[in-house]
């Protein structure tokens, strides 16, 4: 299914949220920088953590990670497995607050199957 990752995550009162990006040395980006929080950067961001509760995810599943990371950053409207959709919604359960995780899954998967 294609899902368009730039849509917005909304606050409690529908405020856009926005995310404090950290300092990049390779892309000289500065220190802090904030931009809209989206289920872009949330699916990359909690697709490329290490979780404590995965101390020896093997070297397979790093790369299915980061190459889905990839498809997401690269590409408004990829096209995602039902699999796909499951582990992005598992892994930004692991990695965001309640109301990030409920404001993505509802992106995600609209009829909360």
């Amino acid at each position: 299914m294609k899902i368009n990752v730039t849509q917005k995550l909304l606050g409690l009162n529908n405020e856009e949220m926005r995310v404090v990006l950290q300092a990049c040395p390779v892309c000289g980006r500065p220190v802090e920088e904030e931009e809209n929080q989206t289920l872009r950067n949330a699916a990359t961001s909690a697709l490329t953590a290490l979780f404590r509760d995965e101390p020896n995810l093997d070297a397979k599943k790093k790369f299915e990670r980061g190459a889905l990371a990839l498809r997401i950053h690269n590409n408004d409207e990829p096209s995602l497995s039902v699999n796909e959709v499951a582990l992005v919604k598992e892994l930004i359960g692991k990695r965001f607050d309640p109301l990030i995780i409920v404001r993505a899954w509802a992106i995600l998967d609209p009829t909360g199957e």
